[in-house]
């Protein structure tokens, strides 16, 4: 019995649908691996007195759970929105304020290569809505 011989087309062809299903297996896995769009905003001002203003603004419930979660606090639930109140900007706020050591651990600043301790000064402002929470600066 005699196969014919694949001509170069037909190989290229089988290697073609071979990468395809190879990247269809093995693509979607590496696609679970993305990580939520940035929605955090850090703007820095040097004024002539020699001092600096480092403002960043973000979702502040979400940085409350990021803390928590870097300080072992299970996550609170907020079933169907039935937990509004941990939500709203005063709670929020007090909330960073207790986590301001671990957020500190996690955010350097440093000039010429020397650290600093800046001081910090918490505003969550606007309030909790189905889509959206109250904003952190």
């Amino acid at each position: 019995m005699r196969f014919p011989v694949p001509s170069r087309l037909h190989n290229w062809s089988a290697r073609l649908v071979i990468s395809c299903l190879a990247a269809t297996v093995f693509l979607p896995g590496a696609m679970l691996d993305a990580h939520e769009i940035g929605t955090t905003r850090v703007s820095v001002a040097f004024r002539q007195s020699a001092s600096y203003e480092i403002e960043i603004i973000t979702d502040a419930a979400a940085l409350v759970e990021k803390l928590q979660a870097l300080s072992g606090v299970p996550p609170q639930s907020d079933q169907a929105g039935e937990n509004a109140s941990l939500h709203s900007a005063a709670v929020l706020q007090m909330l960073l304020k207790n986590y301001e050591l671990v957020f500190r651990r996690r955010v350097a600043a440093a000039f010429d290569g020397a650290a600093v301790w800046p001081s910090i000064d918490y505003a969550v402002s606007g309030t909790a809505t189905a889509t959206s929470s109250p904003v952190a600066a």
